[in-house]
Formats: structure tokens, sequence, C-alpha cells
């Protein structure tokens, strides 16, 4: 995205996309460049999908199919798995419970995808409140101080909390399937209330609908409605939801807020489902789980184990996309961050500016190296000339070598480093043999197991693989 050019969230969104290629089966990136936007043009699409909620009702009104995704909390990576295996819009349509943000590294990240996703695809991708989305809460839990890490901006902060502000509130799927974040509770009794809540609003009051719709949670001994330990909301029993679903004819509730292990639970015999879709939350292990609503009314879970590793922000290279000089087919990664591009006649200029990655310049310069030695034109050469560079570079390639830590005495200047020769492994391992027992051997060379190896030379190689 040259400098000169405007803000073009479709753009935007195909370079988001384009990450998914990137992340292994297990749903960890196998190496990442994560395209870092303009504050403008952040504030450019936090104005549109404003703009785009005042058109929509406080409840909406969804036909299936649609795919429901819980709770994300900053959990990128998780989106682009869900997306990766459930298929991205318009083939799949998507409905996000709320508390998108908070908690992860990189909800920032996972917020952008999905508004420019309900930007391009306004019919096919829907999203309603959770309680992370207000000031009081993102700016205790992370959003807050992850904007002012990576922008420094206050403004951008209070840009996004206008937007959460007109958000809507629940989701009404086939007529039947009330879809909301938290529950239900005393002051909520009718759907008719849900549509009466008036937008923009930023204060959640107690005992009112908007808080029970984002607070409120099932507990299973519950015989009358009791207070929430969360400080807010209320815990409501079976005999709650079976009257408010009997008094709405609804057949379910479908709801995030709260961790689910397996990334589903079904509670009240199956009358109300949770879904969480944060895999690894808070470092509990617990799976991310999404749900199928089919043409039919047919209800399909889907989960995914958690994520191998927790992936910081650390760990990611984040490029500043306006230093980029390619066009929107181009930013397209691969398994080594390799450009993927159709133009011949194309130039990649290395980044300007990277955050919190001391390796970027490096793997910038190799970037540029690959597309450079993919569009350098290569002499075709006889059979006998490949298997000559073949032997050549197999020659060149250095042994591998284990390094062990010195031991307590021996400075790295006294570190001994042996060299063995195959036909001479006897006489040597003798000598590997005294300075292991002394220790002082700090580093040598692999040996290569022979058969009928003598008890001396068992033990050393014992020793070599206990190390």
């Amino acid at each position: 995205m040259p400098p000169n050019q405007k803000y073009d969230p479709d753009l935007m969104l195909d370079m988001m996309l384009s990450l998914i290629e990137d992340l292994s089966i297990d749903g960890n990136p196998k190496s990442l460049l994560m395209p870092l936007f303009p504050e403008v043009y952040l504030t450019h699409l936090a104005d549109s999908i404003k703009q785009l909620y005042s058109t929509e009702q406080t409840l909406l009104t969804i036909q299936p199919p649609i795919m429901i995704v819980g709770d994300l909390h900053g959990n990128f990576f998780d989106l682009l798995r869900i997306i990766k295996n459930q298929g991205a819009p318009p083939f799949t349509r998507y409905l996000f419970l709320g508390d998108i943000v908070d908690r992860g590294e990189f909800s920032l990240e996972t917020l952008t995808l999905i508004y420019l996703m309900k930007l391009k695809y306004p019919n096919d991708i829907f999203i309603i409140r959770g309680n992370h989305e207000a000031s009081n809460i993102c700016s205790r839990y992370g959003f807050k101080n992850e904007i002012q890490k990576k922008y420094n901006s206050q403004a951008l902060f209070e840009k996004f909390i206008e937007v959460f502000d007109y958000t809507p509130m629940g989701a009404l799927i086939n007529s039947s399937i009330l879809c909301v974040h938290g529950g239900i509770g005393p002051q909520f009794t009718s759907l008719k209330q849900i549509s009466n809540i008036k937008r923009p609003f930023s204060r959640v009051h107690k005992n009112s609908v908007a808080m029970d719709l984002l607070w409120s949670d099932p507990f299973q001994e519950a015989t009358q409605y009791e207070k929430n330990l969360r400080g807010f909301g209320n815990l409501f029993g079976k005999k709650h939801l079976i009257d408010f679903e009997t008094e709405n004819k609804l057949s379910l509730v479908i709801r995030g807020h709260e961790l689910a292990t397996h990334g589903i639970n079904y509670s009240f015999d199956g009358k109300i489902v949770t879904v969480f879709s944060s895999s690894n939350y808070c470092r509990a292990s617990n799976d991310c789980g999404v749900l199928f609503i089919s043409d039919n009314g047919n209800i399909e879970a889907f989960t995914f184990k958690s994520l191998a590793n927790k992936i910081s922000s650390t760990e990611i290279d984040f490029v500043d996309v306006t230093t980029l000089d390619m066009s929107s087919n181009l930013f397209k990664l691969t398994d080594s961050s390799v450009l993927r591009h159709n133009d011949s006649d194309f130039q990649f200029s290395i980044p300007n500016q990277f955050i919190r990655c001391k390796h970027a310049k490096a793997r910038a310069k190799k970037l540029k190296k690959f597309v450079e030695d993919e569009h350098s034109e290569k002499p075709n050469l006889s059979k006998k000339h490949q298997i000559k560079e073949h032997n050549q570079k197999v020659n060149e390639q250095s042994p591998k070598i284990y390094h062990f830590s010195s031991p307590d005495g021996i400075s790295d200047d006294e570190s001994v480093c042996i060299k063995m020769k195959p036909r001479k492994i006897s006489t040597k391992k003798k000598k590997i043999f005294k300075k292991l027992r002394s220790g002082s051997c700090v580093s040598v060379r692999k040996i290569r197991p022979r058969r009928n190896l003598s008890p001396l030379s068992k033990r050393v190689n014992k020793m070599l693989q206990n190390f």
C-alpha cells in the first residue's frame, strides 16, 4: 500500500485474510507479518461501522444458515482458525456474541478484521454487544493499553467506544432462537424490551434489561433470581429460563460470557447453550467452540483444541503497510513469510517501521532476496552440473555441534572443542571420556554410532545423550 494510496477497506480485508495462509494445521502461525494500519484508516473504519450500526435494529432478525462465534477476547489466531476451517464470508455467515476485545494481546487486530468483514458483507456478518464492549471495562482489561502501546492515541480508543455504544444488543434467529451475550433477569420478560433499548448508550444501569443481557449467568441450583458473584447481573435457574422461553415462543437461548472447557456447554437439559471461542483463555487450556445453525434448523457444534503455544505480540512482526510498495493482490503470505505474486514487474521495498521485533530487518532482507531470486533468470543446467552443484552444497553444510554449558570454575576462554575423525573413534573417545569426567569438555562434534561398541564407547555415547 503506497503512501499516496487512500483508505481502502477492501484492500485492508485482503491483507488480513491473507494471514490465514500462514497458519499451520493446529492453528499456530509458522511465520507471520502482521499489517499495521495507520490510525486514520482505523478511524475511518470505526466511523463506517458506527453508521452501519445506526441502520440496524437493536434486536437483529437473522435467517439461517449462520455460524455463531462466542467470546474471542483478542484471540486473533483462533478467529483466523475459525475462518480457515469454516469458511470466509460471504460463503459462511457469522454472528459474533460480543466480548471481542480485552484479555488477549491482539484485540485490535481481532476487532479490525471483524469490522472489515462487516463493512464488506453487512448482510453476512452480525455483531452483538458484550459486557467488555464498554469504556469502564475495556479501559481496565487490556484494550485501552493495547491501543496506547501500538498507537499512543486516546482519540482512537474513544472512537471505538463510540462504536461500542451503537452495537446491537441481541439477535433472533429463525424467530425461535435468541442470541445474547449474558442471559435473562427479573427485569427482562419480553423480546420487545430489547428492541426498546435506545442507542447509543454508554452506561449500563443496575437492575436494567441491558444489565441482564450483558452480565447474567445460568446457575443450576438457583430457585430464584440471585445476585451474580461478578457483581453485575443475576443468576437464573432452569425454571426462569423455561418460563421465559415459553412466554416468548423460543426453543433455545444461545449466549457467551462464560468459559466453556470444551468450547460448548449445554445447560438446563439443552435449553441454553454457552459458546466460548477463545482457546487457552487466561491459560485455562480450554478448547475453542463455534455453533452452526443450518437452513432446516439443525444445530451442529465444532470445537478446536487449544493452541499448543501461547502466541505473544513480541513474536510477531508488525509491518507499517504504508511502507509496502505493492498492489492489493500481492500481499499474500505463505509458509515462510514469502510473498505470492502474479506480476513479474514488481518491486518490493523493505518496510521501514517494525514494532518490537529485533530480527525484523533481517527477515525483510530475506524477503526481498527471495523475490529478486524468483525474478532472476537462471540458466538451465545439465544433469551433470546439477549433481555437482548439489554435492557442493552438501559438502558445505557444517556438521552438527552439541554445545554444553561451561561447568563451574571454567570460563568461556578455557572451553574445549574436540574434533574427531571417524577412523580414530576409539582413541578420541577415551580423551573425551576423560574430559567429561573432569568437567572441562564443553562442546564436541556428533559421533556416528557404530556396531559392536566397547563398554567404554557405550558409556561415552550415553553421557553425550544425557547432555
